[in-house]
């Protein structure tokens, strides 16, 4: 496709990305953000694209605004650490809540592999931070940075079932 024929199609598909992006988005900052980042993708690929461009841009809103909901929604979610802790001053029931967060938390601790138990529990208990994990277990800072992450989005999906 040359870069003639990819305009003309580009203007052509753009209300498409954008309706598509909005029901999904609702900022429309962040709504415009996705119709150029879309577009800069179809961009360049646009030599290698033969056919069926708007089913392609569809496809990508579509995998691009998923992708963005669930990294919102993974900054959003309450952290491990933010599990443990409560506020004085908020009353009796925050800490019966408190209480049963803690109990699930732990419940979902233990049914992570034993490798990651020890991990979380260095950084909920010891307070250590990834570098030093790295030190005591041996282990390259990467791995430990990885399975920390993995175990934090196991334990988001274990206590959100």
């Amino acid at each position: 496709m040359t870069s003639e024929e990819f305009e003309h199609i580009a203007n052509e598909v753009r209300p498409r990305i954008m309706g598509v992006a909005m029901g999904y988005i609702h900022n429309k900052e962040d709504l415009e953000d996705v119709v150029q980042e879309i577009m800069l993708r179809l961009w360049l690929h646009h030599e290698q694209i033969e056919s069926n461009i708007e089913g392609l841009a569809v496809q990508a809103t579509r995998n691009y605004c998923i992708s963005m909901w669930r990294k919102q929604r993974l900054r959003e979610t309450v952290g491990i650490e933010g599990l443990r802790g409560v506020e004085d001053d908020v009353g009796a029931d925050s800490h019966l809540m408190a209480a049963d967060k803690e109990r699930q938390l732990d419940a979902a601790i233990s049914k992570l592999s034993r490798g990651e138990q020890r991990i979380i529990r260095l950084i909920q208990q010891d307070n250590l931070e990834a570098p030093e994990i790295s030190t005591i277990t041996g282990l390259k800072l990467h791995s430990i940075q990885t399975i920390i992450s993995s175990a934090r989005r196991k334990l988001l999906n274990l206590l959100t079932e």
